[in-house]
């Protein structure tokens, strides 16, 4: 058993040299692919900064931050056609951030009946505590004031942003 041992010994060492050097291998390979990022980092970021999903959600909002000088409280309405809540809860987070420090509150739709009448409910209108109705559309970007609960009971559309952006007062 001894000799056995004192055989495999010096091709343990030859097996880890051969592994080590494809390992090499392998970072030089990768080195090769992503020089330009490695050899030039500030102008891939100066390439590559802006154009990420956040900030490209982010930039819709910048007119509509100009139009409120002091915090004012904004009832939220989200796109009710997201592919999860999840999504649905990132959109009001981002929204949030993006329009600090002004307050965003959200109404109790459930099913969104009372925004777009789909039939699968039906319009129970929910309590809207403030003058201002902030919705956020993804997939329509715009309401169609003929079937909207609230330009049909008193809201009238202060402005469109057209980039899924409305904005309604009373």
């Amino acid at each position: 058993m001894y000799k056995v041992s004192q055989f495999f010994t010096p091709i343990r060492k030859w097996l880890c040299a051969g592994l080590l050097c494809i390992m090499a291998w392998q970072q030089w390979s990768t080195f090769l692919k992503h020089q330009q990022k490695f050899s030039a980092p500030v102008q891939f970021i100066k390439e590559n900064y802006g154009n990420d999903g956040v900030t490209l959600y982010g930039n819709r909002f910048e007119e509509i931050k100009k139009m409120f000088t002091k915090p004012t409280r904004i009832t939220y309405i989200g796109e009710p056609y997201v592919p999860n809540n999840g999504t649905r809860e990132y959109h009001f987070d981002l929204t949030q951030y993006y329009l600090a420090p002004n307050l965003l509150f959200r109404t109790n739709i459930m099913h969104d009946s009372v925004t777009y009448d789909n039939g699968a409910a039906g319009i129970t209108p929910s309590p809207i505590i403030f003058d201002t109705v902030l919705f956020n559309l993804y997939s329509s970007l715009h309401i169609n004031p003929a079937t909207n609960y609230f330009t049909n009971n008193g809201w009238h559309i202060l402005k469109d942003f057209d980039n899924g952006l409305v904005l309604l007062i009373k």
